[in-house]
Order: C-alpha cells, then structure tokens, then sequence
C-alpha cells in the first residue's frame, strides 16, 4: 500500500468517523424520536388516518430501498478515485523539489490530472444519473402527499359520520412530521453506510502484516551501494511488484533522487538501504558486502 492510500485512510476515513459521533446525535432526535411520538399521537386522535399515512411512508420507502440498492457499486468507485486522487496529490506535491530538478513535472502533473479528472468524472456520473426511482421515491415522501391523502380520507370518513373535524384537522397539522423526519433519517442511513466503508478500509489497514525487518545489525563500512536483480511486493498487494528486476550502482558521493507514483517503490527502496522490507529476490551490496541474498 502506498503513501496515498494511508493519507486517504488517516484523513478521509478517520475524519468521516468523526463526522459521524459530531452529526449523528442531533439527527437521532428528528429521525427517530419525532417520528414516533407522532405516530403515537395520530393513532390516539384516530387509528385509520394513521394507517393512512403509514402506508404512504411504507410505498415511498420501499421505492427509496429499491434505488438505493443500485447506488453501491457507485459509492464503491467513489471512494476508489477518491484514493487515486490523494495519492496523485501526495506525489505532486511531495516530489515537487525532486521533480523540478531533474525535469520539468509534466509527467507527475499529468498523473495528478488523469486521477483527478477520474475522480471528478466519477462524481459526476453519480449526480447526472437518472434514477426515476428515486425520483419517484422522494415526491412519495414529501409531506405534501401524506397531506392529500389524509385530506381524501378524512373527507370520506368526515361525510360517513365516524370522524371528528378537530380530529381530523389536528392530524392533517401534526402528522407531516413523520414525512418531515424521513430526509434527516436518510442523512443517518448515508452517514451510517459511509462509515461502515471507512471502518472496513480502517480494518484492512490495520489486518496488514507488518514488513520484517532483518535479523543481523551489521555497519556498512562506506556508502556505496549495488543493486542486482532486486523485485520487491507488498503483502496483500492488489497490484504486481512494486519493484522488479531493478539494478544499478550508487557509487560515493553520488546524489540519487527518487521519482515515481504512490505505491511505485520508493520506500521498499530507501528501506532496502536501510532496515525495514525484505526484498522478494534481490542481490544487492551495500558498502562493498553482500546484505541479502533471496528467492
């Protein structure tokens, strides 16, 4: 996993987090509680007309459940640019010095500009989709038809003698509230489900087997290195190596800059060098001894 995966996962995931604990308490009140208290009123005023409204709220969920099924692949490919971004963001902005160095950045910029135009081509295909669903699904919820199908009952019922008019006009003013609570309940439902992708990008994170690191703590005797030969994976990687079959020769003195994309090497490299990754198959001599000899 590259650096712009982690920056995804410790901004955007763990934010989200957050987001939720902040937002989630106000919500529960108009979501949850407000409904109920006023089912519980329209049913004391007049059980009929509290069935009415109910099965009005019932159709438009079941069309709202229907459209939302179709949404999570989109949500998926959502968050997958949104992690392609962050690591072109990461890369640009990082290697900047490095980049102008040694060329003139059209290639890390292009990279960034490909992973944005994905992100921005995703988020758009998600917004212009027509969805007569869901369309048809919030017309159904707005209290505005609650409010004429109650008004069609009640003037049934008023004319056949078996209901009150304070009754009636007393539901007509309180039990909008139960359509009125079903646009905070789907702000609820959308925080919940992008916090259960965030806390399941966060496990996967976490699952990740760390690199070993090697047994013998030996000192280089100068700062030569040598590379033969040298392929690299991360455990549980999606992708290929991200260094394979790599040879060169880093004399004394010599000033290397590493360039390429999030997830391209770098760090399996610098910690080659170092102390931290066991490269797959690799022959590589650093100050004139041989460190690792694997596959």
């Amino acid at each position: 996993m590259g650096s712009g995966s982690v920056a995804k996962v410790m901004l955007d995931d763990v934010k989200s987090l957050h987001i939720f604990v902040a937002d989630s308490t106000p919500l529960y009140a108009r979501a949850i509680i407000m409904p109920l208290a006023t089912v519980v009123l329209v049913f004391w005023l007049d059980w009929r007309l509290a069935i009415a409204t109910l099965g009005v709220l019932a159709f438009g969920s079941v069309v709202l459940v229907l459209a939302r099924q179709r949404s999570e692949n989109m949500a998926q490919r959502y968050h997958q640019a949104r992690e392609r971004v962050s690591a072109a963001v990461i890369e640009f902005v990082q290697a900047m010095p490095v980049v102008r160095t040694f060329d003139s950045g059209s290639t890390s910029f292009l990279r960034y500009q490909h992973a944005s135009k994905s992100g921005s081509m995703c988020s758009k295909a998600g917004i212009d989709r027509p969805d007569f669903q869901r369309v048809f699904s919030f017309s159904i919820l707005n209290p505005l038809p609650t409010i004429f199908v109650l008004i069609w009952c009640g003037y049934g019922l008023l004319h056949a003698g078996s209901l009150d008019f304070i009754a009636w006009v007393a539901v007509l003013l309180i039990a909008s509230g139960m359509a009125e609570a079903v646009m905070p309940m789907m702000m609820l439902n959308n925080l919940v489900a992008q916090t259960r992708l965030s806390v399941q990008r966060i496990y996967q994170v976490l699952a990740m087997p760390e690199l070993s690191r090697p047994r013998a703590d030996r000192q280089p005797k100068e700062a030569s290195i040598t590379f033969e030969q040298v392929s690299f994976h991360y455990p549980q990687a999606r992708t290929g190596a991200a260094l394979q079959e790599v040879s060169f020769h880093v004399p004394v003195g010599q000033i290397v800059a590493l360039v390429g994309p999030s997830g391209a090497g770098k760090a399996p490299w610098r910690g080659c060098c170092c102390v931290t990754p066991i490269p797959t198959k690799a022959i590589f001599v650093l100050a004139a001894w041989i460190c690792a000899i694997c596959g």
